[in-house]
């Protein structure tokens, strides 16, 4: 089995980086200023949430430590993995459902909410 990745725990979904996009965030929180709190805070997260064992195995198949299944997807009847950015996310297939369907009604705003976020950005 090959070791592909680490994985985060992000807004009680697991978040799977490329080993490299994983080690270019800790490299910059290695960075940031110890001095402020809520960086502090976001760094201990981070770092106590991660995972290093997420692994594929002959199938081709990914494999998700045991302990990290039991504590965030223990509900879970099936899983999504969806294609993020940088990232994979793991979810709750039942909770994504509530999530898209309550996105879909709310379309409209949410499409403007991101074209604002992207201006402020200056993208």
């Amino acid at each position: 089995m090959e070791k592909i990745s680490k994985a985060l725990v992000v807004k009680e979904n697991i978040a799977i980086y490329p080993r490299a996009t994983f080690e270019e965030i800790a490299n910059m929180l290695d960075e940031a200023d110890d001095l402020d709190e809520s960086i502090m805070e976001y760094i201990d997260a981070f770092f106590s949430n991660s995972y290093d064992n997420i692994q594929i195995d002959v199938q081709n198949r990914v494999l998700i430590p045991l302990d990290m299944r039991n504590t965030y997807l223990k509900d879970a009847s099936s899983v999504v993995f969806k294609g993020v950015g940088k990232y994979i996310k793991v979810v709750d297939k039942d909770l994504d459902d509530k999530v898209t369907d309550k996105f879909k009604e709310n379309r409209k705003e949410n499409y403007e909410k991101f074209v604002r976020a992207m201006k402020k950005q200056g993208i």
